[in-house]
């Protein structure tokens, strides 16, 4: 339940724009639902956790009020910061940055299920059937995007679907390792066999 909640809440993924061009979706809302979720994130999710767990889990939240700042905020900045200073260099390299993001965002989940390939491969049918409830956290999640979207047009109700459903993993996946375990960040690790394999169907 910890997992899931912390899952549900967290932002769009920086490339919920790129996978809602790529279903035709409404881009400028995908970047729109990004930009909001991340500068509100800081407050929601401690938020959450503080009126749905505290009496089950020993939480220290203003310290994960702190983290999320940290990394919610100094990328925003550091990317205005940059998009100001070198605006020609941004404006050349343009086309190339949806090809980089997926490479860079498959990189870093490589890397992330490496880290926990011990655990996996020790209780495999453990892994799968959490795999299996993280798949239908998915498309709960997937649906509700949707279905958020009523009586908007259909780029607008991908928008929405992709940008609930493909949430920003790697605040997830540290938050969980700093705040709430090992078995915690081993469901956010394994919530990349979704997050990977869900988009195509």
């Amino acid at each position: 339940a910890i997992a899931f909640l912390l899952l549900s809440a967290m932002p769009p993924g920086i490339v919920s724009p790129v996978f809602t061009e790529f279903f035709k979706g409404n881009v400028s809302l995908s970047l729109a639902l990004s930009l909001v979720g991340h500068l509100v994130a800081p407050f929601s999710i401690p938020f959450l956790f503080l009126i749905l767990t505290h009496q089950n889990v020993s939480l220290d939240i203003v310290s994960l009020f702190k983290t999320l700042i940290l990394i919610s905020f100094v990328p925003l900045g550091a990317a205005e910061v940059v998009k100001r200073i070198a605006k020609k260099w941004v404006t050349k390299t343009q086309v190339y940055y949806s090809v980089t993001s997926i490479m860079l965002v498959s990189f870093m989940i490589y890397n992330v299920v490496a880290s926990q390939a011990k655990t996996i491969l020790h209780n495999p049918l453990g892994a799968i059937i959490d795999s299996l409830w993280l798949c239908l956290l998915f498309l709960i999640l997937y649906l509700a995007g949707y279905l958020t979207g009523f009586g908007r047009k259909k780029p607008d109700k991908i928008a929405l679907a992709v940008s609930k459903a493909y949430m920003n993993m790697g605040p997830a996946i540290g938050l969980s390792v700093i705040f709430f375990g090992p078995h915690i960040a081993l469901l956010m690790v394994l919530a990349e066999v979704p997050w990977n394999t869900t988009l195509g169907p």
